[in-house]
């Protein structure tokens, strides 16, 4: 079986269907910590172990039409100024057992919560939209309480590694583009204000 090596840098690619069967991804960064190879088959196992962790917090103020579909996993090194993936590990059915089951309106395409994960080194950043939002957990462009508390959960997990066995885990990082830099994040912020993926209005979203 192929085996992931200490200190070598993942991607993944994690992606929930919308209410149009349009696909909605998120794409994260991980090293393995681990002193010896680790089978690819325990990594991905812990990958989406880690991801359930994660949107589980979101389960209550996500509507239901969207749901967890596939996650794909990549080895990737800086080769010619880029993070290229040199071993594809696969894609993988994602079987999430905390998929949403709201049935009140969803907030419009595009609306999505925002989460800047910091690393400490300027304008390094990472930043994590989350889609799919019901209309009562916002007021007059605002995050309620109870949104924001399930947001601050979901980015606690983001900063948190994921174990595999003793001695080894998956570290989430960003895989910066400046010299191929890995930060590790030190903190998240969840901004209260509603954002848009695509950018409508000055200073939010992107």
């Amino acid at each position: 079986m192929a085996t992931i090596s200490g200190g070598q840098r993942i991607r993944v690619a994690a992606r929930h269907k919308g209410i149009n069967g349009q696909d909605i991804i998120n794409v994260f960064g991980f090293f393995l910590a681990s002193v010896t190879p680790v089978d690819d088959e325990d990594v991905t196992e812990a990958i989406e172990s880690w991801l359930n962790f994660a949107f589980g917090y979101l389960k209550s103020i996500t509507r239901n039409f969207q749901y967890s579909y596939d996650f794909k996993v990549d080895v990737v090194e800086w080769l010619n100024g880029r993070w290229e993936t040199t071993r594809n590990v696969g894609t993988f059915v994602w079987t999430n057992p905390n998929n949403p089951e709201n049935e009140t309106d969803a907030l419009p395409p595009g609306t999505a919560a925002l989460v800047k994960l910091t690393t400490g080194h300027g304008k390094s950043y990472g930043r994590k939209f989350v889609a799919g939002l019901i209309e009562a957990v916002q007021d007059n462009g605002a995050w309620t309480g109870t949104a924001l508390t399930a947001l601050a959960n979901f980015a606690g997990v983001l900063l948190s590694e994921g174990a595999i066995y003793e001695g080894s885990t998956i570290v989430p990082c960003l895989l910066s583009t400046k010299a191929g830099v890995v930060y590790t994040f030190i903190d998240a912020v969840v901004s209260s204000v509603v954002s848009y993926q695509r950018r409508r209005r000055q200073n939010v979203g992107s």
